[in-house]
């Protein structure tokens, strides 16, 4: 799914944590009822994107692809 589609869907990671983490990444507060919840795609340490690559040193860097998944909720099948 793209970042646009995941950031309509709801966090499925513990409440707390999510909202901690959306208000921490957007500069909202914990009490903030419009960010509680919400998935934020990219911005959060559980959303994978199946696209890596090598670099000339042999470090994994990850390709842009505008694409990915929640880690919390595993691969898509």
């Amino acid at each position: 799914m793209t970042e646009e589609e995941a950031k309509t869907k709801v966090c499925c990671g513990p409440p707390f944590v999510a909202t901690a983490a959306i208000a921490m990444s957007s500069g909202g507060s914990i009490a903030d009822e419009r960010v509680f919840g919400k998935c934020i795609a990219s911005a959060c340490m559980a959303w994978r994107e199946p696209r890596w690559e090598t670099d000339d040193q042999g470090f994994p860097r990850r390709v842009p692809s505008g694409a990915g998944y929640c880690g919390l909720a595993g691969a898509p099948q």
